[in-house]
């Protein structure tokens, strides 16, 4: 698949939305399955476009999920 044009909506921790837009807890969702990544358009034809925002955004969520439990751990 080349890229989805739709998704899942997240929130700034990449936390799926439910439909009263509230993150769903313990779940995170990045690359093509996150939704609002291009507004209205896919943009151009980029060769890795798909796979930059992948990889930035995975990052992104493994540290929210790290810090997730981090923070579960000590309470």
């Amino acid at each position: 698949m080349l890229v989805l044009m739709g998704g899942l909506e997240v929130n700034k921790k990449l936390q799926p939305l439910n439909d009263a837009s509230e993150p769903i807890e313990g779940l995170y969702a990045t690359g093509n399955v996150q939704g609002g990544r291009y507004l209205v358009e896919y943009p151009v034809t980029v060769a890795g476009i798909s796979l930059g925002t992948a990889l930035t955004f995975g990052r992104l969520a493994g540290q929210n999920a790290a810090a997730d439990i981090e923070a579960t751990t000590q309470a």
